[in-house]
């Protein structure tokens, strides 16, 4: 028998229990994502009267939901994963928490993480039966006019809460340059808040915008967060004229501070 054939199986037979053990976790994202969609958040509104204690316990189960999502994944062998910086986090308060945004689960790995984050969504989600009270309890930012967006934005940064946006609105496209629009950077313009860079590499890639969930990398992924320096926009504000300018030149900087560690090829 050639010497490769047993390797050869061995890796295959890991394949397979791969895209399983993805199905599984999807699955189980899922049911759980439908459990607390129409049983328990609705629940919350006839139980939990004080909006802003319903928000905090509904926050703390989706980042414990969203940790127990990612131990399960590594501990069924879809990925393993490494986050640095983890004490920046902790210190956060009223930061702009921006990102590079490779996979379909970038904001799973946020959210595990920065438990008091707000973040923009999809404005379907509060007519949805299955997601409007999840949305609702979380109290998360409808994507709906710009402008009421921005607005709604700059408020929760000023309150002193973290706010959680992706500068390009979709998922990168691997290996071409990041393509950030300006919006994230006018928010912590207007809100006179400090950005937060967080870096996403995950090798081999997987679950990008183009490719569906079963397409299987040939080995195991490494998912990486790090949780960089903030960088205060105040030096921006003082060293402008306008608030366009300002803005522009922190998104440049942003654009740079994420851009300087990815494999780029366009």
């Amino acid at each position: 028998m050639p010497e490769n054939v047993t390797p050869k199986l061995t890796a295959r037979i890991n394949r397979v229990w791969r895209l399983f053990a993805t199905a599984l976790s999807f699955s189980l994202f899922g049911a759980g994502s439908l459990v607390l969609g129409i049983v328990v958040f609705p629940l919350f509104w006839i139980l939990i009267r004080n909006p802003e204690r319903r928000r905090d316990i509904a926050r703390r189960m989706v980042t414990g939901g969203f940790g127990l999502f990612v131990d399960v994944m590594n501990s069924l062998g879809v990925l393993h994963y490494r986050i640095t910086g983890l004490d920046i986090a902790k210190s956060a308060r009223g930061c702009l928490i921006v990102a590079n945004h490779p996979t379909l689960i970038d904001v799973v790995f946020l959210l595990s993480v920065f438990r008091d984050a707000d973040c923009v969504v999809k404005s379907a989600m509060w007519s949805n039966p299955f997601t409007m009270a999840t949305v609702r309890s979380i109290d998360y930012i409808p994507n709906e006019d710009p402008s009421i967006v921005m607005a709604e934005c700059v408020k929760r940064l000023q309150a002193g809460n973290n706010l959680i946006l992706f500068p390009e609105g979709t998922r990168s496209i691997p290996g071409q340059t990041l393509n950030f629009g300006r919006g994230a950077a006018t928010i912590a313009v207007r809100a006179g808040a400090p950005c937060l860079p967080v870096l996403f590499q995950c090798t081999p890639m997987t679950l990008t915008k183009s490719e569906p969930w079963y397409r299987i990398p040939a080995k195991r992924v490494l998912f990486e967060m790090e949780i960089l320096q903030p960088i205060p926009v105040q030096p921006f504000i003082e060293a402008s004229t306008g608030e366009k300018n300002a803005s522009l030149a922190l998104n440049d900087v942003l654009h740079d501070t994420l851009s300087q560690y990815l494999e780029i090829t366009a």
